[in-house]
Protein backbone atom coordinates (compact mmCIF):
# COMPACT_ATOMS: atom_id res chain seq x y z
CA UNK A 1 0.00 0.00 0.00
CA UNK A 2 2.94 2.55 1.61
CA UNK A 3 4.52 2.16 -2.41
CA UNK A 4 1.43 1.81 -4.05
CA UNK A 5 0.31 5.75 -2.88
CA UNK A 6 4.41 6.63 -3.18
CA UNK A 7 4.21 5.40 -6.30
CA UNK A 8 1.13 7.35 -7.64
CA UNK A 9 2.27 10.61 -5.60
CA UNK A 10 5.34 10.88 -7.69
CA UNK A 11 3.48 9.88 -10.85
CA UNK A 12 1.28 12.41 -10.25
CA UNK A 13 3.91 15.02 -9.35
CA UNK A 14 5.82 14.17 -12.60
CA UNK A 15 2.26 14.54 -14.66
CA UNK A 16 2.12 18.24 -12.69
CA UNK A 17 5.05 19.56 -12.89
CA UNK A 18 6.64 18.37 -16.24
CA UNK A 19 3.22 20.28 -17.50
CA UNK A 20 3.64 23.46 -15.14
CA UNK A 21 6.94 24.61 -14.57
CA UNK A 22 7.44 24.80 -18.44
CA UNK A 23 3.81 26.33 -18.83
CA UNK A 24 4.81 28.61 -16.20
CA UNK A 25 7.32 29.96 -17.25
CA UNK A 26 5.44 30.74 -21.16
CA UNK A 27 1.94 31.92 -18.86
CA UNK A 28 5.03 34.44 -17.40
CA UNK A 29 5.90 35.66 -20.32
CA UNK A 30 2.55 36.31 -21.04
CA UNK A 31 1.49 38.32 -17.93
CA UNK A 32 4.70 40.39 -19.36
CA UNK A 33 3.32 40.82 -22.63
CA UNK A 34 -0.59 41.64 -21.02
CA UNK A 35 1.35 43.93 -18.63
CA UNK A 36 2.77 46.13 -21.56
CA UNK A 37 -0.17 46.07 -23.75
CA UNK A 38 -2.43 47.66 -20.74
CA UNK A 39 -2.75 50.09 -18.13
CA UNK A 40 -2.19 49.89 -14.11
CA UNK A 41 -5.87 50.84 -14.40
CA UNK A 42 -7.61 48.05 -16.25
CA UNK A 43 -5.63 45.38 -13.87
CA UNK A 44 -7.40 47.70 -10.68
CA UNK A 45 -10.65 47.39 -12.59
CA UNK A 46 -10.79 43.76 -13.31
CA UNK A 47 -9.29 43.68 -9.57
CA UNK A 48 -12.23 45.05 -8.15
CA UNK A 49 -14.68 42.32 -9.93
CA UNK A 50 -11.97 39.25 -8.80
CA UNK A 51 -11.50 39.77 -5.28
CA UNK A 52 -15.62 40.83 -4.83
CA UNK A 53 -17.10 37.37 -7.31
CA UNK A 54 -13.94 35.48 -6.26
CA UNK A 55 -14.64 35.09 -2.51
CA UNK A 56 -18.06 35.36 -2.49
CA UNK A 57 -17.55 32.23 -4.66
CA UNK A 58 -16.02 30.09 -1.93
CA UNK A 59 -18.97 30.96 0.02
CA UNK A 60 -21.07 28.86 -2.55
CA UNK A 61 -18.35 25.61 -1.90
CA UNK A 62 -19.19 25.20 2.29
CA UNK A 63 -16.14 22.99 2.27
CA UNK A 64 -17.96 19.99 0.91
CA UNK A 65 -15.98 19.34 -1.88
CA UNK A 66 -12.78 19.03 0.19
CA UNK A 67 -14.66 16.85 2.31
CA UNK A 68 -15.10 14.53 -0.77
CA UNK A 69 -11.41 14.55 -1.54
CA UNK A 70 -10.83 13.34 2.28
CA UNK A 71 -13.23 10.77 2.95
CA UNK A 72 -12.53 7.35 2.83
CA UNK A 73 -16.15 6.48 0.94
CA UNK A 74 -18.41 7.80 -1.00
CA UNK A 75 -21.53 7.62 -2.59
CA UNK A 76 -23.41 9.21 -5.81
CA UNK A 77 -25.61 10.25 -3.25
CA UNK A 78 -22.76 12.41 -1.65
CA UNK A 79 -21.63 13.74 -5.10
CA UNK A 80 -25.00 14.57 -6.10
CA UNK A 81 -26.21 16.17 -2.95
CA UNK A 82 -22.93 18.34 -3.04
CA UNK A 83 -23.73 19.46 -6.79
CA UNK A 84 -27.21 20.37 -5.86
CA UNK A 85 -26.73 22.48 -2.90
CA UNK A 86 -23.80 24.08 -4.46
CA UNK A 87 -25.58 25.02 -7.73
CA UNK A 88 -28.41 26.44 -5.91
CA UNK A 89 -26.36 28.79 -4.23
CA UNK A 90 -24.53 29.43 -7.15
CA UNK A 91 -27.73 30.59 -8.98
CA UNK A 92 -28.53 33.02 -6.25
CA UNK A 93 -25.00 34.67 -5.79
CA UNK A 94 -24.86 35.43 -9.48
CA UNK A 95 -28.51 37.37 -9.45
CA UNK A 96 -27.08 38.99 -6.00
CA UNK A 97 -24.36 40.32 -8.00
CA UNK A 98 -25.90 41.26 -11.04
CA UNK A 99 -28.34 43.75 -8.93
CA UNK A 100 -25.47 44.82 -6.42
CA UNK A 101 -22.97 45.69 -9.27
CA UNK A 102 -23.35 49.43 -8.95
CA UNK A 103 -23.29 49.73 -5.44
CA UNK A 104 -19.95 47.89 -5.21
CA UNK A 105 -18.95 50.28 -8.57
CA UNK A 106 -20.28 53.34 -6.22
CA UNK A 107 -17.53 52.40 -3.07
CA UNK A 108 -14.45 51.83 -5.59
CA UNK A 109 -14.93 54.91 -7.41
CA UNK A 110 -14.83 52.91 -9.69
CA UNK A 111 -18.13 53.19 -13.00
CA UNK A 112 -16.37 50.87 -15.65
CA UNK A 113 -16.21 48.26 -13.10
CA UNK A 114 -20.27 47.88 -12.95
CA UNK A 115 -20.79 45.82 -16.12
CA UNK A 116 -17.06 43.62 -15.20
CA UNK A 117 -18.92 42.77 -12.26
CA UNK A 118 -22.42 41.65 -13.70
CA UNK A 119 -20.26 39.64 -16.46
CA UNK A 120 -18.21 37.86 -14.42
CA UNK A 121 -20.83 36.90 -12.16
CA UNK A 122 -21.46 33.81 -14.20
CA UNK A 123 -18.40 32.92 -12.55
CA UNK A 124 -20.56 31.00 -9.53
CA UNK A 125 -22.51 28.98 -12.06
CA UNK A 126 -19.46 28.12 -14.30
CA UNK A 127 -17.46 26.73 -11.33
CA UNK A 128 -20.15 24.65 -10.00
CA UNK A 129 -19.55 22.42 -13.05
CA UNK A 130 -16.04 22.38 -13.14
CA UNK A 131 -15.10 22.15 -9.48
CA UNK A 132 -17.15 18.83 -9.08
CA UNK A 133 -15.43 16.81 -11.94
CA UNK A 134 -12.05 18.38 -10.56
CA UNK A 135 -12.33 17.23 -6.86
CA UNK A 136 -13.12 13.58 -7.99
CA UNK A 137 -10.04 13.25 -10.36
CA UNK A 138 -8.59 14.62 -7.20
CA UNK A 139 -10.06 12.40 -4.70
CA UNK A 140 -8.64 9.36 -7.09
CA UNK A 141 -5.48 10.82 -7.36
CA UNK A 142 -5.78 11.16 -11.54
CA UNK A 143 -3.06 14.00 -11.86
CA UNK A 144 -2.84 13.39 -15.32
CA UNK A 145 -6.24 14.44 -16.46
CA UNK A 146 -5.92 17.59 -13.95
CA UNK A 147 -3.10 18.72 -15.28
CA UNK A 148 -4.21 18.17 -19.31
CA UNK A 149 -6.97 20.30 -18.33
CA UNK A 150 -5.13 23.04 -16.04
CA UNK A 151 -2.42 23.27 -18.65
CA UNK A 152 -5.27 23.62 -21.94
CA UNK A 153 -7.36 26.46 -19.97
CA UNK A 154 -4.24 28.23 -18.80
CA UNK A 155 -2.97 28.21 -22.41
CA UNK A 156 -6.20 29.33 -23.81
CA UNK A 157 -6.41 31.87 -21.24
CA UNK A 158 -3.32 33.32 -22.34
CA UNK A 159 -3.94 33.21 -25.91
CA UNK A 160 -7.95 34.52 -25.74
CA UNK A 161 -6.08 38.16 -23.48
CA UNK A 162 -3.05 38.73 -25.14
CA UNK A 163 -5.61 38.69 -28.68
CA UNK A 164 -8.37 40.55 -27.33
CA UNK A 165 -5.24 43.31 -25.24
CA UNK A 166 -3.74 43.64 -28.94
CA UNK A 167 -6.95 44.58 -30.53
CA UNK A 168 -7.97 47.22 -27.80
CA UNK A 169 -10.71 45.48 -25.52
CA UNK A 170 -8.48 47.06 -22.76
CA UNK A 171 -9.92 45.20 -19.41
CA UNK A 172 -12.33 43.01 -21.28
CA UNK A 173 -9.44 40.79 -23.01
CA UNK A 174 -8.71 40.12 -19.15
CA UNK A 175 -12.20 39.30 -18.29
CA UNK A 176 -13.09 37.19 -21.62
CA UNK A 177 -9.54 35.51 -21.29
CA UNK A 178 -10.99 34.25 -17.50
CA UNK A 179 -14.79 33.18 -18.18
CA UNK A 180 -14.25 31.71 -21.69
CA UNK A 181 -11.32 28.89 -20.83
CA UNK A 182 -13.08 27.90 -17.79
CA UNK A 183 -16.35 27.41 -19.27
CA UNK A 184 -14.76 24.53 -21.77
CA UNK A 185 -12.87 22.89 -19.20
CA UNK A 186 -16.13 22.98 -16.99
CA UNK A 187 -17.50 21.38 -19.66
CA UNK A 188 -14.50 18.90 -20.85
CA UNK A 189 -14.88 17.64 -16.90
CA UNK A 190 -18.35 16.73 -16.53
CA UNK A 191 -18.43 14.54 -19.67
CA UNK A 192 -14.98 12.86 -18.71
CA UNK A 193 -16.29 12.23 -14.79
CA UNK A 194 -17.31 8.90 -14.49
CA UNK A 195 -19.82 9.84 -11.73
CA UNK A 196 -21.96 11.71 -13.15
CA UNK A 197 -23.85 14.77 -10.59
CA UNK A 198 -27.73 14.73 -10.75
CA UNK A 199 -30.01 17.06 -9.17
CA UNK A 200 -30.91 15.70 -5.62
CA UNK A 201 -30.01 16.35 -2.21
CA UNK A 202 -30.25 13.91 0.56
CA UNK A 203 -29.32 15.00 3.99
CA UNK A 204 -27.97 12.25 5.62
CA UNK A 205 -25.16 12.22 3.28
CA UNK A 206 -24.19 15.93 3.63
CA UNK A 207 -24.48 15.13 7.18
CA UNK A 208 -21.71 12.51 6.73
CA UNK A 209 -19.45 15.65 5.42
CA UNK A 210 -20.63 18.11 7.45
CA UNK A 211 -17.73 17.96 10.44
CA UNK A 212 -14.86 17.97 8.02
CA UNK A 213 -16.54 20.52 5.54
CA UNK A 214 -17.38 22.77 7.84
CA UNK A 215 -13.82 23.54 9.22
CA UNK A 216 -12.33 23.24 5.48
CA UNK A 217 -15.76 25.95 4.75
CA UNK A 218 -13.98 28.34 7.13
CA UNK A 219 -10.79 27.95 6.55
CA UNK A 220 -11.00 28.82 2.96
CA UNK A 221 -12.88 31.90 3.64
CA UNK A 222 -10.15 32.83 5.75
CA UNK A 223 -7.55 32.20 2.98
CA UNK A 224 -9.34 34.06 0.76
CA UNK A 225 -9.93 36.47 2.61
CA UNK A 226 -6.48 37.00 3.48
CA UNK A 227 -5.35 36.87 0.48
CA UNK A 228 -7.61 39.39 -1.03
CA UNK A 229 -8.41 41.76 1.73
CA UNK A 230 -5.44 44.01 0.87
CA UNK A 231 -6.36 44.45 -2.48
CA UNK A 232 -10.05 45.77 -1.11
CA UNK A 233 -8.47 48.33 1.55
CA UNK A 234 -6.21 49.40 -1.25
CA UNK A 235 -8.75 49.90 -4.15
CA UNK A 236 -10.84 51.64 -1.15
CA UNK A 237 -8.52 54.11 -0.22
CA UNK A 238 -5.82 54.27 -3.00
CA UNK A 239 -8.04 54.22 -5.88
CA UNK A 240 -7.92 52.04 -9.17
CA UNK A 241 -4.30 52.57 -10.69
CA UNK A 242 -2.42 52.08 -7.44
CA UNK A 243 -4.73 48.63 -6.69
CA UNK A 244 -3.59 48.01 -10.45
CA UNK A 245 0.13 48.38 -9.36
CA UNK A 246 -0.08 46.61 -5.94
CA UNK A 247 -2.18 43.82 -7.69
CA UNK A 248 0.50 43.36 -10.64
CA UNK A 249 3.77 42.99 -7.64
CA UNK A 250 1.62 40.32 -6.00
CA UNK A 251 0.28 38.45 -8.63
CA UNK A 252 3.59 37.93 -10.20
CA UNK A 253 5.28 36.93 -6.67
CA UNK A 254 2.11 34.73 -6.01
CA UNK A 255 2.53 32.88 -9.25
CA UNK A 256 4.89 29.91 -7.71
CA UNK A 257 3.01 29.48 -4.93
CA UNK A 258 -0.30 29.83 -6.83
CA UNK A 259 0.27 27.53 -9.75
CA UNK A 260 3.80 25.24 -8.83
CA UNK A 261 2.85 24.86 -5.03
CA UNK A 262 -0.75 24.66 -5.03
CA UNK A 263 -0.53 21.45 -7.24
CA UNK A 264 2.14 19.92 -5.54
CA UNK A 265 -0.36 20.43 -2.54
CA UNK A 266 -2.95 19.23 -4.47
CA UNK A 267 -1.51 15.87 -4.89
CA UNK A 268 0.06 15.66 -1.25
CA UNK A 269 -3.49 16.53 0.24
CA UNK A 270 -4.85 13.22 -1.71
CA UNK A 271 -1.66 11.25 -1.06
CA UNK A 272 -1.77 12.46 2.86
CA UNK A 273 -6.11 11.12 3.03
CA UNK A 274 -4.70 7.98 2.09
CA UNK A 275 -2.18 7.66 4.61
CA UNK A 276 -3.27 9.82 7.58
CA UNK A 277 -3.10 6.50 10.18
CA UNK A 278 -0.02 6.10 9.77
CA UNK A 279 2.57 8.42 11.05
CA UNK A 280 5.63 7.09 9.77
CA UNK A 281 5.51 7.66 6.70
CA UNK A 282 3.57 11.24 7.02
CA UNK A 283 6.57 11.89 8.38
CA UNK A 284 8.72 10.77 5.42
CA UNK A 285 6.59 11.92 2.74
CA UNK A 286 6.59 15.33 4.86
CA UNK A 287 10.21 15.76 4.93
CA UNK A 288 10.65 14.91 0.68
CA UNK A 289 7.98 17.59 0.30
CA UNK A 290 9.52 20.08 2.02
CA UNK A 291 12.56 19.59 0.48
CA UNK A 292 10.38 19.89 -3.04
CA UNK A 293 8.95 22.96 -2.38
CA UNK A 294 11.98 24.62 -0.76
CA UNK A 295 14.44 23.96 -4.14
CA UNK A 296 11.30 24.95 -6.02
CA UNK A 297 10.40 27.96 -4.81
CA UNK A 298 13.05 29.31 -2.80
CA UNK A 299 15.41 30.20 -6.56
CA UNK A 300 12.41 31.84 -7.64
CA UNK A 301 11.30 33.94 -5.15
CA UNK A 302 15.08 35.25 -4.33
CA UNK A 303 16.16 35.54 -7.78
CA UNK A 304 13.39 37.81 -8.77
CA UNK A 305 14.27 39.55 -5.78
CA UNK A 306 17.62 40.06 -6.39
CA UNK A 307 16.61 41.59 -9.80
CA UNK A 308 13.22 43.08 -9.43
CA UNK A 309 15.36 46.40 -10.17
CA UNK A 310 16.20 45.58 -13.52
CA UNK A 311 13.14 43.44 -14.27
CA UNK A 312 10.62 45.81 -13.96
CA UNK A 313 11.50 48.74 -16.08
CA UNK A 314 12.80 46.92 -19.16
CA UNK A 315 10.34 43.95 -19.18
CA UNK A 316 7.12 45.48 -17.71
CA UNK A 317 8.17 49.34 -18.60
CA UNK A 318 8.90 52.21 -16.78
CA UNK A 319 5.26 52.61 -16.11
CA UNK A 320 5.05 50.13 -13.58
CA UNK A 321 8.15 51.27 -11.62
CA UNK A 322 6.13 51.59 -8.65
CA UNK A 323 5.61 47.98 -7.82
CA UNK A 324 9.81 47.40 -7.75
CA UNK A 325 9.83 47.83 -3.70
CA UNK A 326 6.40 45.82 -2.89
CA UNK A 327 7.50 43.00 -5.55
CA UNK A 328 10.64 42.57 -3.70
CA UNK A 329 8.63 42.79 -0.28
CA UNK A 330 6.13 40.21 -1.42
CA UNK A 331 9.16 37.64 -2.58
CA UNK A 332 10.39 37.87 1.03
CA UNK A 333 6.74 36.67 2.10
CA UNK A 334 6.48 34.12 -0.44
CA UNK A 335 9.93 32.25 1.09
CA UNK A 336 7.64 31.35 4.05
CA UNK A 337 3.88 30.98 2.37
CA UNK A 338 5.03 28.40 0.13
CA UNK A 339 5.19 26.03 3.09
CA UNK A 340 1.00 27.78 4.33
CA UNK A 341 -0.29 24.78 1.86
CA UNK A 342 2.16 22.30 2.63
CA UNK A 343 1.53 22.44 6.18
CA UNK A 344 -2.38 23.15 5.64
CA UNK A 345 -2.34 19.90 4.10
CA UNK A 346 -0.26 18.03 7.04
CA UNK A 347 -2.40 19.52 9.83
CA UNK A 348 -5.80 18.11 8.25
CA UNK A 349 -4.98 14.81 8.12
CA UNK A 350 -3.14 14.84 11.72
CA UNK A 351 -6.72 15.90 13.03
CA UNK A 352 -5.98 19.24 14.15
CA UNK A 353 -8.04 21.12 11.16
CA UNK A 354 -10.31 22.90 13.64
CA UNK A 355 -7.47 24.47 16.11
CA UNK A 356 -5.26 25.42 13.50
CA UNK A 357 -8.34 27.29 11.22
CA UNK A 358 -9.21 28.97 14.77
CA UNK A 359 -5.75 30.53 15.09
CA UNK A 360 -5.14 30.68 11.32
CA UNK A 361 -8.72 33.02 12.22
CA UNK A 362 -6.95 34.93 15.12
CA UNK A 363 -3.98 35.46 13.11
CA UNK A 364 -6.07 37.40 9.67
CA UNK A 365 -8.43 39.60 12.24
CA UNK A 366 -4.94 40.93 13.70
CA UNK A 367 -3.98 41.62 9.68
CA UNK A 368 -7.24 43.38 8.87
CA UNK A 369 -6.38 45.57 11.05
CA UNK A 370 -2.97 46.31 10.74
CA UNK A 371 -3.46 46.69 6.94
CA UNK A 372 -5.88 49.54 7.78
CA UNK A 373 -3.46 51.02 9.32
CA UNK A 374 -0.61 50.70 7.12
CA UNK A 375 -2.57 51.73 4.15
CA UNK A 376 -1.83 55.61 5.06
CA UNK A 377 2.02 55.33 4.15
CA UNK A 378 1.27 53.03 1.06
CA UNK A 379 1.32 49.85 -0.68
CA UNK A 380 5.08 49.34 0.56
CA UNK A 381 3.63 49.64 3.88
CA UNK A 382 1.07 47.11 3.08
CA UNK A 383 3.62 44.82 1.51
CA UNK A 384 5.18 44.51 4.61
CA UNK A 385 1.79 43.13 6.24
CA UNK A 386 2.03 40.97 3.89
CA UNK A 387 5.12 39.51 5.27
CA UNK A 388 4.25 39.79 8.79
CA UNK A 389 1.22 37.74 8.02
CA UNK A 390 3.07 35.02 5.75
CA UNK A 391 5.55 34.51 9.10
CA UNK A 392 2.17 34.18 11.15
CA UNK A 393 0.51 31.26 9.47
CA UNK A 394 3.60 29.82 9.07
CA UNK A 395 4.50 29.25 12.94
CA UNK A 396 0.80 28.67 13.27
CA UNK A 397 1.42 25.85 10.78
CA UNK A 398 4.62 24.66 11.89
CA UNK A 399 3.54 24.00 15.46
CA UNK A 400 0.42 22.31 14.89
CA UNK A 401 2.06 19.58 12.80
CA UNK A 402 4.94 19.52 15.19
CA UNK A 403 2.16 18.61 17.96
CA UNK A 404 1.62 15.29 16.06
CA UNK A 405 3.26 14.60 13.87
CA UNK A 406 7.46 13.71 15.14
CA UNK A 407 9.39 16.39 13.10
CA UNK A 408 12.08 18.72 15.01
CA UNK A 409 13.18 21.94 14.13
CA UNK A 410 16.68 20.34 13.09
CA UNK A 411 14.89 17.93 10.79
CA UNK A 412 13.32 20.59 9.07
CA UNK A 413 15.97 22.96 8.93
CA UNK A 414 17.95 19.89 7.06
CA UNK A 415 15.28 19.42 4.12
CA UNK A 416 15.39 23.58 3.51
CA UNK A 417 19.53 24.35 4.03
CA UNK A 418 20.43 22.88 0.53
CA UNK A 419 17.96 25.06 -1.19
CA UNK A 420 19.09 28.15 1.03
CA UNK A 421 22.67 27.21 0.55
CA UNK A 422 21.82 27.40 -3.49
CA UNK A 423 20.18 30.59 -3.27
CA UNK A 424 22.84 32.24 -1.41
CA UNK A 425 25.59 31.06 -4.59
CA UNK A 426 22.95 32.35 -6.85
CA UNK A 427 22.55 35.59 -4.91
CA UNK A 428 26.23 36.07 -4.71
CA UNK A 429 26.81 35.17 -8.36
CA UNK A 430 24.06 37.84 -9.45
CA UNK A 431 25.85 40.59 -7.00
CA UNK A 432 29.07 40.04 -8.53
CA UNK A 433 27.73 39.87 -12.30
CA UNK A 434 26.09 43.27 -11.39
CA UNK A 435 28.76 45.04 -10.09
CA UNK A 436 31.44 44.23 -12.37
CA UNK A 437 29.86 43.77 -15.65
CA UNK A 438 26.13 45.64 -16.21
CA UNK A 439 27.04 48.69 -16.46
CA UNK A 440 22.97 49.68 -18.52
CA UNK A 441 20.16 47.53 -17.73
CA UNK A 442 19.18 45.98 -21.28
CA UNK A 443 17.31 42.85 -21.98
CA UNK A 444 20.09 41.22 -22.99
CA UNK A 445 21.97 41.81 -19.85
CA UNK A 446 18.81 40.76 -17.63
CA UNK A 447 19.05 37.31 -19.59
CA UNK A 448 22.60 36.75 -18.93
CA UNK A 449 21.89 37.63 -15.02
CA UNK A 450 19.12 35.07 -14.92
CA UNK A 451 21.25 32.37 -17.21
CA UNK A 452 24.16 32.76 -14.76
CA UNK A 453 21.93 32.84 -11.56
CA UNK A 454 19.97 29.45 -12.81
CA UNK A 455 23.19 27.72 -13.60
CA UNK A 456 25.09 28.33 -10.24
CA UNK A 457 21.56 27.17 -8.13
CA UNK A 458 21.68 24.23 -10.38
CA UNK A 459 25.21 22.97 -10.52
CA UNK A 460 24.88 23.45 -5.95
CA UNK A 461 21.44 21.04 -6.35
CA UNK A 462 23.02 18.56 -8.08
CA UNK A 463 26.48 17.86 -6.12
CA UNK A 464 25.41 18.98 -2.38
CA UNK A 465 25.00 15.98 0.27
CA UNK A 466 21.93 15.84 1.90
CA UNK A 467 19.80 12.51 3.05
CA UNK A 468 16.49 13.42 1.82
CA UNK A 469 17.36 15.10 -1.58
CA UNK A 470 19.98 12.34 -2.55
CA UNK A 471 16.85 10.06 -1.89
CA UNK A 472 14.57 12.07 -4.13
CA UNK A 473 17.34 12.03 -6.48
CA UNK A 474 17.84 8.06 -6.28
CA UNK A 475 13.77 8.11 -7.06
CA UNK A 476 13.32 10.75 -10.20
CA UNK A 477 16.46 8.71 -11.23
CA UNK A 478 14.98 5.35 -10.93
CA UNK A 479 11.68 5.93 -11.77
CA UNK A 480 13.52 8.01 -14.95
CA UNK A 481 15.06 4.51 -16.21
CA UNK A 482 11.73 3.06 -15.54
CA UNK A 483 9.47 5.46 -18.15
CA UNK A 484 12.12 5.01 -20.44
CA UNK A 485 12.70 1.18 -20.24
CA UNK A 486 9.12 1.39 -20.97
CA UNK A 487 9.39 3.43 -24.13
CA UNK A 488 11.83 0.95 -24.94
CA UNK A 489 9.53 -1.73 -24.68
CA UNK A 490 6.53 0.12 -26.67
CA UNK A 491 8.73 1.29 -29.72
CA UNK A 492 10.17 -1.77 -30.31
CA UNK A 493 6.54 -3.49 -30.17
CA UNK A 494 5.36 -1.29 -32.42
CA UNK A 495 7.98 -2.12 -34.67
CA UNK A 496 7.45 -5.81 -34.37
CA UNK A 497 4.03 -5.87 -34.90
CA UNK A 498 4.77 -4.36 -38.21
Amino acid sequence: MANDIGGKTRSSMYWNLSFKIPYEVFRFGVSIVVARLLDPKDFGIVSIATMIIFYSNTLTNLGFKSALVQRKEITGDHVSSVFTADLTISIFMACLFYFLAPAIATFFHSPESIAVIRVMSLTFVITTFYDLPYTLFRRELNFKVITLVDTAKELCMSIITVTLAILGFKYWSIVWGQLVPLTLAAIFLIIKAEKKPRILYKYGAMKDLFNYGVWSFVRSQLSFFSSRMDRLIVGRYLGTTILGIYDKAKSLSQMPTESISSNINNVLYSSFSRIQDKKDELVNMLKKSIVVTSVINFPIFIGLYSIAHHFVPVVLGEKWNAMIVPLQIMCISGLFASFSGLLLTAAVNVGNYKKYTIRIMMATGLLFVLWLVLVKWGIVAVSLGAVIYSLLTFAVGIGIVREKIPLSWREFANCVVPALIGCCVMLLCVKLIYALFIVRYTLVNLVAVVTVGAAAYAGVMLKIPSNTLESLRFSIKRDLNTAWTKFKYTCKSSLSLR
